[in-house]
């Protein structure tokens, strides 16, 4: 895919760094606490030319899961027990952007490959700040909104699962003047269970999605923003069971910065989905202002020598449930709060989930929420100290989807970035 990359780069460098974990989780599950562990290195090479931008990244996930336990079967139920285990996941990704007088063109790659236990890292863990702890980053996401992963569609069972997956994307983005930009994109997407025990946990899920996105800046404070977007997907929850969900959305979204430290964004649409499941087809449309979009808000502010950010969304859009198959209109809600001061800043973050139709065919209720500490020892140095809770529900009589039981953790760790070595 990337056999255009020049011989000769005008600049390269290779970035090394580390984050490390140590957890401890209460599980209501089994009412016992288990002791992990994991480390993820990466190595991130970039490339620039003066038209041209490639990164390569390779970040491998070492996870000692159960340390200190033993595996047991109850002899009488047959009910298994895990004892302490490795799983290694493996995460490969590559960029490449080509830049023009009006127009970029972007190709990446991401393809993922292992062993890991989702029930291990479902639950929301804010990353350490960017920049400097005295100046968060502003365009931090904002957790909650529609599109991310909802708390509870990971998995929810205490298993370790080997996968794999690859995603492919294309994007164009173009200035047609001024106060006018134009962008395309299309991305293709399959992630595969590796072996029979992981198919009832994690089935085998292709999609193909696509849009086209009109920006423009009415003003020097708003912007309007126009898209189209269309995604297909194709999921196999049992071997004689394929169930094919399609989802078309036309958005509006309108950005307002009203002051320097505070900014709203507001969104409406229209949707149109449907799901082919066997002989059964469901199929939903919304064409509410409101309920059909989003709305966020953000504000930073400086107080007796700390640096604040509050942000919150809510909103609502069609999600295709990763066990199921079937498109369920979901609201979702996220806020978070974090304080700076010096090298110690401190995050708090909420998510949640719930459908719309609590009596549908893929209902969900989920929550998360999170508590961390980092303290910025050197510039590439960063210890965090934490908490987190998760859960997801799910009706009693609905058996396709594993239910995630209220699970408490607490975890201590640290990243480390070398400075970027020039090559």
């Amino acid at each position: 895919m990337f056999g255009f990359v020049p011989v000769f780069a005008q600049a390269a460098t290779l970035t090394l760094a580390d984050t490390s974990d140590t957890t401890v989780r209460f599980d209501q599950v089994d009412d016992e606490t288990h002791w992990d562990a994991s480390t993820t290195p990466s190595a991130t090479l970039n490339l620039y030319t003066h038209r041209a931008a490639y990164t390569l990244r390779y970040a491998p996930n070492f996870s000692l899961l159960y340390i200190g336990e033993e595996s047991t079967v109850d002899e009488e139920t047959g009910e298994q027990t895990f004892g302490q285990e490795w799983a290694i996941y493996h995460n490969l990704s590559a960029s490449a952007t080509l830049r023009f007088r009006r127009t970029s063109l972007t190709l990446s790659e991401q393809f993922t490959y292992g062993a890991r236990n989702y029930r291990f890292d479902v639950a929301p863990v804010a990353d350490a700040p960017s920049g400097t702890p005295s100046e968060p980053d502003p365009g931090a996401p904002i957790p909650g909104e529609p599109g991310d992963t909802p708390v509870g569609q990971q998995g929810a069972e205490d298993v370790v699962v080997t996968l794999g997956s690859s995603t492919s994307t294309l994007g164009l983005g173009h200035r047609l003047a001024p106060r006018l930009n134009l962008s395309e994109y299309v991305a293709y997407s399959i992630s595969v269970p590796m072996d029979e025990a992981s198919r009832p946990f994690y089935p085998l899920q292709r999609s193909l999605t696509s849009g086209v996105g009109v920006g423009y800046d009415v003003t020097r404070r708003d912007t309007l923003t126009t898209s189209l977007t269309g995604d297909l997907y194709y999921t196999e929850p049992h071997d004689d069971l394929k169930v094919r969900s399609a989802i078309v959305q036309l958005r509006e979204d309108w950005t307002r910065e009203w002051f320097r430290q505070f900014t709203t964004t507001f969104g409406v649409g229209a949707t149109y989905a449907r799901t082919d499941r066997g002989e059964q087809t469901i199929e939903v449309i919304t064409a509410d202002v409101g309920p059909s979009g989003t709305a966020g808000v953000e504000y930073n502010w400086g107080h007796a020598g700390a640096r604040y950010r509050l942000y919150g969304s809510f909103g609502s859009a069609p999600v295709v449930d990763r066990f199921t198959g079937i498109v369920d209109p979901r609201f979702f809600a996220g806020a978070g709060l974090s304080r700076t001061e010096h090298r110690l800043t401190v995050t708090l973050a909420a998510t949640g989930a719930q459908s719309a139709d609590p009596d549908g065919d893929a209902p969900l209720a989920s929550f998360g929420a999170s508590l961390t500490a980092f303290y910025e020892v050197t510039q590439q140095l960063y210890l965090r100290l934490g908490g987190s809770t998760s859960s997801s529900e799910t009706p009693l009589d609905f058996s396709e989807r594993p239910e995630a039981p209220t699970q408490y953790t607490v975890f201590a760790g640290l990243t480390y970035t070398m400075q970027p070595i020039k090559l």
